[in-house]
C-alpha cells in the first residue's frame, strides 16, 4: 500500500466494516497526538490534535520528517537509542522537546512502535504521543523548589526534619545533626520516636496534625534529648503538607537554651528592678502614652497618702494629689514638646493624710507601644527634712550673727542708756533741790497772814540757793536727751526684733529698702570702727516677694563681709576708715541691690569660687565659708534672682543682687 493510499484509506474507510470504522474513529478522535510514518520516517498520516499541539495542518504535513518539530533541544543520543529500539521491533518510551510551527517549545511524552505486513516485515512506524509541557513545567518549579528547600535544610542553623504520617524521619538537615548528635544516615526511614525522645502525647499529635486535611501550623515549646543523653529546651514550627497523595510534616526545630537563659536572667533582672523600685527612697510614678498611671510605688502611697490600687488605671490628674497643678502640667508639656528630662524645685504638697512637705520632681519622657507622645517617669525626692534643715540653717546662723552682733549692740543700745540714766539721776536731784520751793508753797497756801515781804524774802534765798535759773536751762534739755535716748534704745531693740523674728514660710510683698536699714542698723558695731555706710536707697522702690528674714540674712553677710576685708586693708597698710555703699534702684524686670566696698578685694582666681559651700579667705576661725553659699541659695533658689561678684584686688569689691518685682 503507498503512502497515499494508506492515508487517504484510514480518512476514508468503507462504513461497511464497523470495527474498522471504529478504529479509524479512536485514532482520528484521540485525544492525543497520533502520527503515521513509513518505514523512512515520512508522515503518512497525523490526527487532528497533531495540528492543535503543533500549529501543523495534516496537509502541510504529509509527506514531512517529524524533524521538522525538533527544538534542537533533545540530545541525539536520545533519537538514536529510539531507532535502536523501533527498528528492532520494540516499542520506545520517551521525552521529546519539540518545536512548534510558530516557534514556541513544547514537551511530549512519546510512545513509538513498527507496524508489521503479513510477512512480519516493517512497513510503518505509529506514535501516540501526549502533551506534558504543562507537568515538566511543574517539575521544573517542583525540583526548584525542592533544591531550594535542600539548600536552605543544609545551611539553615535550625534543624529541619521531614517526618511522614508514621512519624519516619525523610529528610534530616545539617542543623538537625548539629543539634542531635546523630548524621542523616543513622535516622533515614527510622521512626522519630527510636530516634530522639519525644514524648508520646506529642508524637500522637504530630500523627493526628499530618493527617489532616486542613492546613495545621502549629508551634510547641518542648525538651528533645540529645544522643548523648543532655535534655535540649527546643521550640518547634510544624507545618503538614502532601506530596502526590501522600502526608508529610516539616519539623523546623529551633534550639532555645540561649533564649531560656535570657529568659531567666530577664527574669532575675526583672526581680532585682522590683527590688530596686521597691527599696527606691524617691516617689517613682509611671504612665502610658496616654498617661494613666501604670506604676505607683510604696514611696508615693506613703507621700500622698494614696494606695496604689485606688489609681493604677486610672488617669495621672485623677490621682487626688494635691500640689501646684500648673506646675506640673506645664513641665509635662514641655517634657512631651522638647523630649527632654524637666525638673521641679519647692514643689508644695499635701498628702490626703494631711502631711505637708516639698518635692524635686524630675519628668523622663519614655517609648511606650511606638506610641507618637511618650509616658512619663515621673521621679520626687521628698526635700521636706532637707528644707527644714536648711531653714534651721539660715536661722542658726542667723543667730550666731546675732550672738556675734550682741556686744556691739548691747555697746549701741549702752551709751544712750548712760545717758539717760545720767540725766535721770539729774532730774532726781533737781526735783530734790526743788522740795524748798514746794514747801514754801504749801507754806503760802495754809498761811493766809504771811507777809508778801516775807515770801519774797524766801523765795529769792531759795533760788539763789539752788541756782534756779541753771536748772530752769538744764532740765529741759535734760528731758529731750532722756526721750532721745529711750527712742535710740527703742529703734535698736525694733530693728533687732525685725531682723531675728522667724519669716514666714511664703514670700510676702516687702520694701527692701526696710530690710537693708533695719540689718544697717543692727550691723552698726560690726562695721563703725573701720568703714562709714552709706545708703543710697531709690525712695519709691518697687516691692518686692520676699522671705524677708532670709533676705536680711543675705544683708547682714554682704555687710560683715565687707567689713572684713576693709579691716584686713587696713591691716595691711592704713588705718584710714574705708567705706561700704548700699544702693538700690528700679531695674526694669527686677530690683537692683548693690552693695561695694573699698576692701582689699578678691583675687581674680579664685572670685568664681566664693559661693561654693565652705570655701573662705578668711583665717581660720573667722568664718565658716557657708554665709555665701548660704546668700547664693536664698538669692538664686528661693527668690529665682541673681547674685553677681565684681571685684579689683586692692580696690574693693561689688556685689549685684537682683530680684523680680512682687
Amino acid at each position: 500500500m503507498s503512502d497515499i493510499i494508506l492515508h487517504e484509506t484510514i480518512q476514508g474507510i468503507s462504513s461497511a466494516d464497523d470495527q474498522l470504522n471504529i478504529f479509524a474513529q479512536a485514532i482520528h478522535q484521540n485525544p492525543d497526538v497520533v502520527v503515521i510514518t513509513d518505514r523512512n520516517a515520512t508522515i503518512v498520516y497525523s490526527n487532528p490534535r497533531f495540528t492543535e499541539l503543533t500549529g501543523y495542518s495534516a496537509e502541510e504535513a504529509l509527506g514531512k520528517n517529524p524533524r521538522i518539530l525538533q527544538s534542537g533541544d533533545t540530545k541525539p543520543e536520545v533519537y538514536k537509542e529510539m531507532w535502536e529500539v523501533i527498528l528492532q521491533g520494540r516499542i520506545w518510551h520517551g521525552e521529546f522537546k519539540n518545536r512548534r510551527k510558530d516557534g514556541s517549545t513544547f514537551w511530549e511524552e512519546a510512545s513509538i512502535g513498527p507496524i508489521f505486513n503479513e510477512d512480519g516485515t516493517i512497513t510503518h512506524f505509529v506514535a501516540i504521543k501526549h502533551d506534558i509541557t504543562r507537568r515538566r513545567e511543574m517539575q521544573n518549579v517542583l525540583q526548584k523548589t525542592v533544591t531550594q528547600f535542600r539548600t536552605l535544610a543544609a545551611s539553615t542553623h535550625d534543624a529541619i526534619i521531614v517526618i511522614d504520617e508514621h512519624c519516619s524521619v525523610h529528610l534530616w538537615n545539617n542543623g538537625a545533626s548539629r543539634y542531635f548528635g546523630y548524621l542523616d544516615r543513622e535516622v533515614i526511614g527510622k521512626s522519630l520516636k527510636d530516634i530522639l525522645k519525644v514524648r508520646e502525647s506529642q508524637l500522637k499529635n504530630f500523627r493526628k496534625w499530618i493527617k489532616s486535611s486542613e492546613k495545621i501550623q502549629r508551634q510547641i515549646e518542648t525538651e528533645i534529648q540529645h544522643k548523648h543523653g543532655h535534655w535540649i529546651p527546643v521550640e518547634v514550627s510544624f507545618s503538614n503538607m502532601q506530596i502526590e497523595a501522600e502526608n508529610f510534616a516539616v519539623l523546623i526545630i529551633r534550639n532555645i537554651e540561649e533564649r531560656k537563659k535570657n529568659e531567666q536572667k530577664l527574669k532575675q533582672l526583672n526581680y532585682q528592678n522590683e527590688q530596686l523600685i521597691k527599696s527606691l527612697a524617691s516617689v517613682l510614678i509611671v504612665t502610658d502614652s496616654n498617661e494613666k498611671v501604670i506604676r505607683w510605688n510604696t514611696v508615693a502611697e506613703t507621700t500622698f497618702g494614696i494606695p496604689a490600687e485606688d489609681v493604677i488605671g486610672k488617669p495621672f490628674t485623677n490621682t487626688g494629689i494635691q500640689w501646684n497643678w500648673e506646675k506640673v502640667f506645664e513641665a509635662i508639656g514641655s517634657c512631651r514638646v522638647e523630649k527632654s528630662i524637666q525638673h521641679l524645685a519647692d514643689l508644695n504638697y499635701t498628702g490626703n493624710n494631711g502631711i505637708s512637705g516639698f518635692l524635686n520632681l524630675s519628668f523622663s519622657p519614655y517609648p511606650i507601644d511606638n506610641s507618637q507622645y511618650p509616658g512619663f517617669i515621673i521621679l520626687g525626692q521628698d526635700i521636706t527634712d532637707r528644707k527644714i534643715m536648711e531653714s534651721q540653717l539660715v536661722q542658726s546662723q542667723k543667730l550666731e550673727s546675732i550672738g556675734q552682733l550682741a556686744a556691739g549692740i548691747a555697746h549701741e543700745i549702752n551709751s544712750p542708756t548712760q545717758f539717760v540714766t545720767d540725766n535721770v539721776y539729774f532730774l532726781n536731784e533737781t526735783f530734790k533741790d526743788m522740795k524748798p520751793v514746794f514747801d514754801l508753797l504749801f507754806d503760802i497756801i495754809g498761811n493766809r497772814e504771811s507777809r508778801m515781804e516775807d515770801i519774797r524774802e524766801r523765795l529769792t534765798e531759795i533760788v539763789e540757793d539752788i541756782d534756779l535759773s541753771y536748772l530752769l536751762e538744764e532740765v529741759p534739755q535734760a528731758f529731750k536727751q532722756t526721750l532721745d535716748g529711750l527712742e535710740r534704745v527703742s529703734s535698736i531693740v525694733k530693728a533687732m526684733k525685725r531682723f531675728s523674728h522667724p519669716g514666714t514660710k511664703e514670700k510676702q510683698l516687702y520694701n527692701v529698702n526696710e530690710a537693708i536699714r533695719t540689718t544697717a542698723m543692727v550691723s552698726k558695731n560690726e562695721w563703725k570702727y573701720v568703714a562709714d555706710l552709706s545708703l543710697e536707697l531709690e525712695e519709691h522702690i518697687p516691692a518686692v516677694n520676699l522671705l524677708v528674714d532670709e533676705f536680711n540674712q543675705v544683708i547682714l553677710n554682704m555687710i560683715v563681709n565687707a567689713a572684713h576685708a576693709i579691716a584686713e586693708k587696713q591691716d595691711e597698710n592704713t588705718t584710714e576708715k574705708g567705706k561700704i555703699t548700699i544702693s538700690t534702684k528700679d531695674d526694669g524686670r527686677h530690683v537692683r541691690i548693690d552693695v561695694r566696698d573699698t576692701g582689699k578685694g578678691i583675687p581674680g582666681e579664685i572670685i568664681n569660687r566664693v559661693f561654693d559651700p565652705f570655701f573662705t579667705t578668711k583665717e581660720i576661725g573667722k568664718g565658716t565659708g557657708q554665709g555665701l553659699a548660704i546668700s547664693h541659695d536664698i538669692i538664686v533658689n528661693k527668690h529665682q534672682g541673681f547674685i553677681e561678684v565684681q571685684s579689683t584686688p586692692g580696690e574693693g569689691t561689688m556685689f549685684t543682687i537682683r530680684l523680680p518685682k512682687g
